[in-house]
């Protein structure tokens, strides 16, 4: 197996466990929360860019952030958040 597939899969199968033991109703839960998340504004990835940051990796830092805090707000963990976010990042990939 390649390397870059054995991580691949890794990292999948950590966020697919991440959200399996949540159970189906909390799942939702968090589903609904997330999607009412806002994309990031200029103004939220000026803080990251101006550290010099490029603007890619502070998109990714700005939505960890926003994903962390909102699962937080709701009850869940900075883990089952960023869990959804990793989640909705590979369906994105997998429809290329």
């Amino acid at each position: 197996m390649y390397h870059e597939t054995k991580i691949a899969l890794t990292k999948a199968f950590k966020i697919s466990k991440t959200l399996f033991f949540m159970g189906e109703k909390r799942y939702n839960e968090l589903l609904k929360v997330v999607s009412n998340i806002d994309l990031p504004t200029k103004e939220d990835l000026n803080v990251y860019i101006k550290s010099g940051i490029s603007s890619g990796d502070a998109m990714r830092y700005v939505l960890k952030d926003k994903y962390k805090q909102v699962a937080l707000d709701a009850g869940f963990t900075e883990e089952q958040g960023v869990a959804m976010l990793e989640y909705a990042a590979m369906l994105e990939e997998l429809k290329q």
